[in-house]
């Protein structure tokens, strides 16, 4: 597992500590577990940069003489590796598409993550992830992105687990044991580190390329 990950990045600026934002953990009454956060606003980022990024960053970015997958500016020690696995219907990298996400929370290979998850939705507004299995919906992350004075207010709300009463009881166990207290303070920590980190280095990349897509 460490060899999977690569080596960090220097650091651009201060990781914003877990503090800086509000965050909520709970159990609904189905079973499902929820966790919600609400960054501190993102200064002198706008909603369409974060987009741009989202649907660039399996990328090369060249960023103060280091070019690395966009995917890898975005924090600069737990993520380890980004693909596009399916494009959405109209060819482009938005809703419909297919992501493969390979990360570990705090830098540790306990917290591995090794995910392929559907793309309901990219657009200015935000972008929301989710895994199905058996034609239910087991995982839900969805960000989204509000325009303010001098930037971004930036939600999450993340939602683990079946409320079909057929699937419920073995897929809430299930998220009882690959996502424990342990794990679920850990991603709150990355979350609210990769949120904040888009001040550090999206303001630069954005203006280096003009907004412009980097792929076919």
């Amino acid at each position: 597992m460490t060899s999977l990950l690569p080596a960090s990045r220097p650091l651009l600026g201060p990781l914003r500590p877990l503090e800086s934002a509000r965050t909520r953990l709970r159990e609904l009454p189905d079973g499902r577990f929820e966790a919600t956060i609400a960054h501190a606003p993102l200064a002198g980022v706008t909603p369409p940069m974060i987009e741009w990024f989202l649907r660039n960053m399996s990328h090369p970015m060249e960023l103060r003489g280091q070019t690395l997958k966009g995917y890898l500016w975005w924090h600069p020690h737990d993520h380890i590796d980004f693909n596009v696995t399916r494009r959405a219907p109209d060819g482009t990298v938005g809703a419909g598409a297919r992501f493969h996400i390979q990360e570990a929370f705090a830098r540790d290979p306990r917290y591995l993550v090794d995910e392929v998850l559907d793309v309901p939705r990219l657009d200015p507004g935000g972008i929301t992830l989710e895994q199905r299995r058996l034609g239910q919906q087991v995982f839900r992350l969805a960000h989204t992105f509000t325009p303010i004075a001098g930037g971004t207010r930036y939600d999450s709300s993340m939602v683990i687990g079946s409320d079909a009463w057929w699937f419920k009881g073995v897929v809430n166990l299930l998220r009882k044991r690959r996502f424990p207290v342990d794990k679920q303070q850990v991603w709150l920590r990355h979350n609210v580190e990769e949120t904040g980190y888009f001040e550090r280095f999206l303001p630069e990349l954005y203006d280096r390329y003009g907004g412009r897509s980097l792929g076919g």
